[in-house]
């Protein structure tokens, strides 16, 4: 198959859910697909149980210039709320605890088909990549549903620690701070 076409047809499949995370994730020199997929499950879990959510992603291992993983990532849980309403701060110090590596998560506001686009066509060079079993199948499908019919969407209810705005936009400049503390630049 030619890449081209394949590039299409898994932008098709990406294009099919909301998504609410873009993560990037280095790993260690020779690290092969099995590995890479241990240390996702183990990340997944911890983010599950810290946040009380269930999470769905897809992704693939780019083995250009270093390996890493791109990650696309959505959730939901009991109340309605997603992983746009969480901070990520958390998940990505997570990933540096299993990994030994960085990990800068984004959340997908603005603009999805660019993260899909750069997934799909700057990060599959024939012969260089590898993809990531997809997780979460049952709210894979869910958040297909939603995407096509959003009235299926579940009406957010309850108390949740993020309602106010403030809070999210403190946590996002607080991190902002030290993501430029952590690489040597002043503001």
């Amino acid at each position: 198959m030619d890449i081209n076409v394949y590039r299409s047809k898994l932008l098709n499949f990406y294009g099919n859910i909301d998504w609410e995370w873009f993560c990037t994730m280095n790993l260690r020199e020779k690290v092969d697909v099995a590995i890479a997929e241990i240390f996702l499950k183990r990340w997944r879990i911890r983010i599950c149980k810290r946040e009380h959510i269930r999470v769905c992603s897809v992704g693939l291992l780019s083995k250009r210039p270093q390996p890493h993983i791109h990650l696309l990532m959505a959730g939901l849980d009991h109340y309605g709320y997603t992983l746009a309403d969480r901070l990520w701060h958390r998940s990505e110090s997570a990933w540096e605890v299993i990994a030994k590596r960085d990990c800068v998560i984004q959340p997908i506001l603005y603009e999805p088909d660019r993260v899909l686009g750069y997934i799909t066509h700057y990060n599959t060079p024939a012969d260089r990549f590898e993809l990531l079993i997809p997780y979460g199948e049952r709210l894979l499908e869910k958040k297909r549903q939603i995407k096509l019919n959003p009235e299926l969407a579940p009406e957010r209810h309850g108390w949740f620690p993020y309602d106010n705005d403030n809070i999210l936009l403190e946590g996002y400049l607080k991190l902002i701070h030290l993501r430029a503390l952590r690489s040597g630049k002043r503001e």
